[in-house]
């Protein structure tokens, strides 16, 4: 019995502490986003400095990429680099990315720090709507948004929030620019 209430209140906690809506999310303000450039950008953040690689993925087809990788560097010259990947329920994945069309953005991406010098991305992603109307017409936009964890042994960035916007959008770009940062 004693086992049964221990694990009851392990799955409470964890549900709690891991389910970050917008009531809970205080949005970052403008100036706390780094603009990122074509290919190596380095950020200063708690645990040490993050490289950023930002490059384009071009394709055969109307629609494109870009794909953000992230490092950790090492404290001294010559040492290993910890790839920093994406912490998701099933899986790790390597890289956030963007995914563009000849009409629209339908995921974006936005990096940003806040005083502490803790480094976030938040991911800006069109939902609620199929290929072709997906890339042509306005709709609500799922934030998720990542916290890198400063770990030097398992550097990862881990989902701190997700929550939807409150009008549609034809761009995500737009619903990061005018619903998700403040002015």
């Amino acid at each position: 019995m004693k086992v049964l209430i221990r694990f009851a209140m392990l799955v409470v906690i964890a549900i709690s502490a891991a389910d970050a809506r917008a009531d809970d999310f205080v949005k970052p303000t403008v100036t706390a986003e780094i603009r990122l450039v074509d290919g190596f950008n380095d950020v200063a953040t708690i645990g040490g400095t993050l490289r950023i690689v930002k490059a384009f993925v071009g394709t055969l087809t109307a629609h494109g990429y870009e794909t953000y990788t992230s490092y950790l560097l090492p404290e001294k010259s010559g040492s290993a680099w910890q790839h920093v990947l994406i912490d998701l329920p099933d899986e790790d994945f390597p890289d956030f990315r963007t995914e563009e069309s000849a009409d629209s953005t339908v995921q974006a991406i936005a990096v940003y720090r806040e005083r502490n010098g803790a480094v976030y991305v938040v991911q800006a992603a069109k939902s609620g709507l199929k290929a072709p109307d997906l890339y042509l017409k306005a709709a609500h936009v799922t934030f998720k948004v990542f916290r890198f964890n400063g770990n030097a042994d398992v550097a990862r960035f881990n989902q701190v929030a997700m929550f939807q916007s409150a009008a549609a959008y034809e761009d995500a770009n737009d619903a990061i620019t005018k619903e998700f940062f403040r002015k």
